[in-house]
């Protein structure tokens, strides 16, 4: 039984959050030494489509040249975000997390809990951990800010019996195998993969990015991505609406 070195949890350019191609996603985690990453786009599919019709990623799940790239999505739900891997679709609307569920398991996926007590950044609660179903946890973030979150997940997951994951959260190529997975696998397949997930035959290697990585993620991003203008807008937006000036104005006008 083989040890590979996985990121659960990697986006590409294809999410709007994103900055680079898949491509450069795929030969970033080589170098990084990495054995496998799953694509997890924000409910977009078109990732992994790409890496498959340029011969980086196979669609019957075999690893290709050595290193394996796994489908998957980060669906955005009404509770909060979740993970699913072994299969890559659209989701356009938000859904019930309990239908993210079901949709990844009649595709023959699983479905993990996305940073699930991070509150900064849609982690689905308690709550939901406890009412929905889920095949897995993402104990460990990379990205997480919030003091505590990742021991909340993983001592959720170790009261509960539920595999756990880690991955790196990463929205840059750089940031690649921050914190990922151990897994014994008996098969180096997609189907492989899950199987030992779900045999909880995995282990986190724990890490973080760092605030330079974080500044120049956002610095690239003010040149190359229009999230960062929306989020500009947005927040420029808000302060007027809450301004003396735009109350005077709306009561004048």
């Amino acid at each position: 039984m083989d040890t590979r070195r996985i990121d659960f949890h990697v986006h590409t350019r294809v999410s709007p959050d994103a900055l680079d191609r898949p491509e450069a996603v795929v030969e970033a985690a080589r170098h990084a030494g990495l054995d496998a990453i799953a694509i997890t786009d924000h409910d977009r599919s078109g990732a992994y489509a790409r890496l498959c019709a340029v011969g980086l990623a196979d669609p019957a799940g075999e690893a290709v040249d050595g290193f394996l790239v796994i489908p998957g999505v980060e669906v955005s739900c009404t509770e909060g975000h979740v993970l699913v891997l072994g299969a890559a679709f659209d989701t356009p609307e938000p859904i019930a997390a309990s239908e993210a569920v079901e949709r990844a398991h009649w595709c023959g996926a699983i479905a993990a809990a996305a940073h699930p007590f991070d509150r900064l950044r849609s982690g689905v609660g308690l709550a939901t951990l406890e009412r929905v179903a889920f095949d897995a946890v993402e104990a460990w973030n990379s990205k997480t800010i919030e003091p505590g979150s990742n021991r909340s997940a993983g001592e959720f997951a170790r009261s509960r019996g539920l595999p756990v994951i880690g991955g790196s959260d990463a929205h840059f190529a750089a940031a690649l195998g921050r914190a990922h997975t151990l897994v014994s696998c008996d098969e180096f397949t997609v189907a492989g993969v899950l199987r030992a997930v779900l045999a909880h035959r995995t282990e986190i290697v724990p890490g973080a990015h760092s605030t330079r990585e974080l500044l120049r993620y956002w610095g690239r991003g003010c040149f190359t991505r229009p999230w960062v203008f929306d989020m500009a807008r947005r927040g420029a937006a808000a302060a007027w609406r809450g301004s003396p000036r735009r109350r005077a104005v709306a009561i004048t006008g």
